[in-house]
């Protein structure tokens, strides 16, 4: 008896508790690639993956940091929003770059980012 009513409190409570957000399913993922040394390009490829690029991303007062992969890949689960995107040596015309990132999906992005001996 005095299980079954343990039980059926546990159960009770289970069922009242405020249930936890849902993991979250959206974010950015991308590539950061570097530029090859010199000043053209004769010969490809001209770019090439970066990897171990320290990647920023805000929104508001939340910062999240990576990195890229050996691969020069990252992929960061981030809250809906705009989210503004920073590496060292970013070769962007649009300054700062902000990233729209929408609810349930993940934004794909291709970072270009000045070579070591640029």
């Amino acid at each position: 008896m005095i299980v079954r009513s343990s039980l059926a409190a546990l159960v009770a409570a289970a069922l009242l508790a405020p249930v936890a957000p849902a993991a979250t399913t959206s974010g950015i993922a991308g590539q950061v690639l570097e530029r090859a040394p010199g000043l053209g390009c004769l010969r490809a490829p001209c770019v090439r993956a970066a990897p171990g690029v320290p990647v920023t991303l805000r929104h508001g007062a939340v910062v999240v940091a990576t990195r890229s992969d050996r691969l020069g890949r990252f992929r960061v689960r981030l809250a809906a929003g705009l989210w503004t995107v920073s590496a060292p040596g970013l070769l962007s015309l649009r300054h700062p770059l902000v990233v729209r990132v929408p609810s349930g999906a993940f934004v794909h992005v291709a970072l270009l980012v000045a070579g070591a001996a640029e």
